[in-house]
């Protein structure tokens, strides 16, 4: 609910804000040094960022082996990996998210169970009532 909830935010923000938000293109940050080198995976075997210079300049593999997936099908398809990316980068964030109060909820004990912003609180001693 929570991830239809935040996609269709995106959509109505992205169709509010016009052509302020990039729907085609990655900004100057991490996802843009992404995709360029997994458009380097796609093209010459190997990540890089400069065509057949292979380096590891990516701050995260895993976040590179996350989104090649998408880039292969948009360049199957012909179109640009941006917002298949977005999203998947927006459903991965709820995931931690969840990922992380269940694993608050469970090492703070029964005190928390369901209430995950207590889950420190009952972990140092605190009332929690």
């Amino acid at each position: 609910m929570a991830v239809a909830l935040a996609g269709a935010l995106f959509a109505a923000f992205c169709a509010w804000n016009g052509d302020k938000t990039s729907l085609d293109e990655f900004p100057l940050d991490d996802g843009w040094i992404h995709q360029v080198y997994v458009r380097g995976i796609l093209t010459d075997g190997l990540p890089t960022y400069n065509p057949g210079v292979p380096e590891v300049g990516f701050t995260s593999p895993l976040w590179l082996g996350a989104s090649l997936p998408f880039h292969l099908v948009a360049k199957w398809f012909g179109v640009t990996p941006v917002v298949p990316v977005k999203i998947a980068s927006l459903l991965f964030a709820v995931l931690a998210a969840l990922g992380i109060g269940r694993l608050a909820s469970v090492f703070a004990g029964p005190a928390s169970r369901g209430r995950p912003r207590w889950a420190l609180c009952a972990r140092v001693g605190a009332a929690t009532g």
